[in-house]
């Protein structure tokens, strides 16, 4: 997704991850299911512990991964390699070189409708590290999605484990 003004060009990579999909220790493994992991998923508040989370069996692409190596993976259907196509493609490349636009990127991940993680994209379409993890918060209020800077310094970021 490609936002613009008169100045600025923002893209946006947007994925998600489908909780069924995720192996989400749960307070008994009996209960384990779709409610039972979204509290689970809300009570992580550590984006580190977010990116460790495993793909179960029944997920086709990435059965067994971590979502860390899902998303620094090598592959092809890695959220890396695809930004980096995206950010590659003419469109991207004409409005990143622009020297009168301010250019950002951005990769946006929701994990199971309850974590939002947000890293920082360059020119070239390269990952920079984890920036942000908001979560969705259960309250009755019109605001409904928190994006504070959760365990992670928000200039530094998180750097990946994954080579």
């Amino acid at each position: 997704m490609v936002i613009s003004g008169k100045n600025w060009a923002t893209v946006i990579e947007c994925k998600t991850i489908q909780i069924d999909y995720l192996k989400i220790p749960t307070t008994s493994p009996a209960a384990n299911g779709r409610l039972n992991k979204a509290s689970a998923l809300s009570k992580i508040s550590d984006a580190r512990e977010v990116l460790k989370l495993k793909f179960d069996a029944n997920d086709k692409l990435r059965p067994g991964k971590t979502i860390e190596e899902w998303v620094y993976g090598s592959d092809d259907e890695s959220p890396q390699s695809q930004v980096k196509r995206y950010f590659e493609s003419p469109e991207i490349t004409m409005l990143a070189r622009n020297d009168a636009l301010k250019f950002r990127g951005h990769l946006v991940i929701i994990v199971g409708n309850r974590k939002v993680l947000c890293w920082d994209v360059d020119k070239d379409g390269k990952l920079g590290a984890l920036e942000r993890m908001g979560q969705y918060i259960e309250q009755e209020t019109s605001e409904k999605f928190q994006l504070p800077c959760l365990d992670c310094d928000y200039h530094g970021g998180l750097k990946s484990s994954v080579a």
